[in-house]
């Protein structure tokens, strides 16, 4: 990866991850059913600006992924590499933890978190921008799913992170 994207992606990463923690922690504060209400509390409005950032943070890793055929590293199961995926989990079974790069276990996991936050970030601005119609409501429940199967990805992404951090200070 070029120095430039590099930095991009780095820079996208971080956006997303204080996009995601501001969203989570005004999750459950916010009064947006059918549409924002008459009067937003302070929670709405930075719910409604962490998303707006969400989406830019997920179009911009959308477009990392798909540079240079890169997607071949996050979903290799699209290019008739998903032994290396299956390869990775029987060696997590026996103990040993995947690689970080390559277009195995690790890489599919973030393949499939940044797939899962730009349908989250879309669903919710979707969700804003059909306010009080009936596919606000089905958007609402799109996203609130989606928010939740996300979290579980981000811990999960995050705990392999720090197993790599660990594994790489043991050298």
């Amino acid at each position: 990866m070029s120095a430039t994207v590099d930095v991009f992606v780095r820079r996208v990463h971080a956006l997303a991850l204080a996009s995601a923690v501001v969203l989570y922690a005004t999750s459950p504060w916010i009064a947006m059913y059918r549409r924002l209400p008459r009067e937003p509390s302070g929670f709405d409005w930075a719910h409604l600006a962490a998303g707006a950032l969400a989406v830019l943070a997920g179009l911009g890793f959308t477009a990392a992924t798909f540079r240079n055929g890169r997607w071949r590293l996050y979903f290799p199961w699209l290019s008739e590499r998903g032994g290396v995926v299956l390869s990775d989990v029987v060696g997590l079974v026996r103990g040993r933890l995947p690689a970080s790069e390559g277009g195995g276990l690790s890489s599919a996991l973030q393949g499939v978190t940044a797939v899962l936050f730009l349908l989250v970030a879309l669903t919710g601005a979707g969700w804003w921008l059909a306010g009080g119609s009936d596919a606000a409501l089905l958007l609402r429940s799109v996203h609130a799913v989606g928010a939740d199967a996300l979290a579980v990805l981000i811990v999960l992404h995050a705990v392999t992170a720090l197993l790599h951090v660990i594994q790489m200070a043991r050298g």
